[in-house]
């Protein structure tokens, strides 16, 4: 079939295999439908969901004969990405071809002057978009559209955006990413991740991010946070169940706004978010984002959403003590934090997941513990999220830091943005080696999948209240056992490193060989009680059964 706009998000660059669990990617998503509502025939690609190669990609774009090619990117399919141009640009592709999002938007000029580019988008592109594919029709370049960088004679020529667009709509995302699956495989055992984007924004500012400059660059005028009105959003909740009939125990739907309780407007519009919800008596089950700091504003918030079904929160933590939140530019202080974790235990309601960075260049080995044990004494156990370095990328305060400091390895740039040197050569040594040998360790993916898994079931067990009290309470309460086991094991696993730093990596694979062989006597273990509680739950559910029970 010819189409005129191919709207891409390439398979990531380390991805091999097809993943177990899909997603939209809703900024091309929303994109999709505004030009499908004013007459564009458009194909929306989501080859990461789909495994597709770069040449398998260029030969989809290819056989569509659009006039316009439009990619998504981020750090992760930037390689992809290029080498996909590249094929098309072999095979003599006529089509405009375009980036957007965060990576392009704030590398826009490397990327221009170094590949063979057309245009680069830089911020939301919801209000240009039509008048980018005119010109594409018409063969036109895209002087005078701003929000558009390109070269002209050797020279880049970019008008920054007036404003933010409008997030006022009343249309959905075309949810092809997801859709597409189905109808390529139905028999296929996927797990899928159903999203909503109710607001755009985060009063946030740390160091490592790229949505703050995302969102002040490329505007003459900005606002640190917009939201969509509670009855729209609610009305794609209902298209989404609709839509894809989620199953109770395995499809939550996610709210991926970058901070969904940030502002005083963002916690008004989520009462309102709730009371749609309820008035409608939608059954449904919801995961948000938050700060720290957020959570603690109105308590008697955190109960009404959980009323209406939000069961599940991620809180961007990052830092263990009140020197690396300071690195980190949270804006936040450690005792903050562990009171919203705390208020979070006490009412007993909400999952919690937290992001932790525990690598930065700038951390002492002493400092390093200090994070460390925090995570220890929380009890937060999972090993993927103890073993992250703090990634630099363009735009971001860290990679200007980095290159100013001259902490940035010779072959340091956006697609390498781990390459560079640390102050204390201990951390460098434990980092260095944590990356290499054991963060991709199949059981870490593994561990980190089943914990995650138990506890979604765990906290609908909770809400639901059809099995009784004191199963669910002992279940709770052998979790917290094992997340707590866990934790200690990678608490002292770094500190056998630590002890023996003068070592060679050889030596420190013997280390590392104890601690994986306890990872999987652990793992044998959860996921006896994994078993058991499947096996629990489908005698009092049907395997069938929706979010209407």
């Amino acid at each position: 079939m010819k189409y005129d706009v191919v709207l891409v998000f390439s398979k990531l660059d380390e991805r091999k295999n097809p993943p177990k669990v899909i997603r939209d990617h809703l900024g091309l998503a929303f994109l999709t439908t505004i030009l499908r509502n004013n007459g564009y025939k458009v194909k929306l690609i989501h080859a990461d969901n789909l495994c597709l190669t770069a040449e398998q990609t260029a030969n989809e774009i290819l056989n569509s004969k659009a006039y316009l090619i439009g990619f998504s990117v981020i750090q992760q399919n930037l390689r992809t990405t290029l080498k996909t141009i590249e094929i098309l640009k072999k095979k003599r592709a006529k089509a405009k071809i375009i980036l957007g999002g965060h990576h392009a938007t704030l590398a826009y000029k490397d990327l221009l002057f170094n590949y063979p580019i057309d245009g680069i988008f830089c911020g939301e592109a919801d209000e240009q978009i039509l008048k980018i594919a005119e010109r594409s029709k018409l063969g036109k370049n895209f002087k005078n559209i701003k929000g558009m960088a390109f070269t002209e004679n050797g020279e880049i020529i970019y008008e920054p955006l007036d404003k933010a667009p409008d997030l006022d709509f009343s249309y959905l995302p075309a949810r092809d990413a997801i859709t597409q699956i189905d109808n390529q495989n139905p028999s296929q055992k996927i797990v899928k991740i159903l999203s909503i984007s109710s607001s755009r924004g985060c009063i946030g500012n740390c160091i490592y991010c790229t949505i703050p400059n995302f969102y002040k660059k490329p505007y003459k005028e900005w606002t640190i946070w917009r939201g969509r009105a509670a009855n729209i959003v609610v009305n794609e909740i209902e298209n989404l169940i609709e839509l894809f009939k989620p199953n109770w125990f395995e499809n939550f739907i996610t709210f991926v706004d970058d901070d969904f309780l940030s502002v005083s407007d963002a916690r008004e519009r989520a009462y309102q978010i709730a009371d749609e919800i309820l008035t409608r008596k939608i059954k449904g089950f919801y995961k948000f984002s938050s700060r720290a700091d957020s959570l603690l504003k109105d308590i008697k918030l955190l109960k009404y959403l959980y009323k209406a079904g939000f069961v599940s929160v991620f809180i961007g933590v990052e830092g263990g003590t009140d020197k690396v939140l300071k690195i980190y530019r949270k804006g936040l202080k450690i005792d903050q934090i562990k009171k919203a974790i705390h208020l979070l235990r006490d009412i007993n309601m909400f999952r919690y997941d937290i992001g932790f960075i525990l690598f930065n260049p700038f951390i002492s080995i002493e400092e390093l513990f200090k994070s460390a044990a925090f995570l220890k004494d929380i009890g937060i156990g999972t090993p993927s999220i103890w073993f992250w370095q703090l990634q630099a990328l363009p735009g971001t305060s860290f990679e200007e830091t980095l290159i100013n400091d001259n902490l940035a390895k010779p072959n340091f740039s956006h697609f390498l943005p781990y390459e560079y040197y640390f102050i204390d050569k201990k951390v460098e040594r434990i980092c260095q080696f944590i990356m290499k040998h054991v963060q991709n360790e199949r059981i870490i993916l593994n561990m980190s999948g089943l914990l995650s898994k138990l506890a979604d079931i765990l906290l609908l067990l909770k809400r639901l209240k059809k099995i009784k009290k004191e199963v669910v309470e002992k279940l709770d309460k052998t979790l917290q056992s094992y997340q707590q086991k866990l934790a200690n094991e990678n608490f002292n696993f770094l500190k056998k490193l630590e002890k023996n730093i003068k070592e060679s990596d050889e030596s420190w694979n013997i280390i590392k060989a104890q601690y994986i062989n306890k990872l999987e006597k652990f793992y044998s273990e959860i996921s006896k009680i994994s078993i058991y509680t499947i096996k629990m739950i489908h005698r009092h559910y049907n395997d069938n059964s929706t979010t209407g029970i």
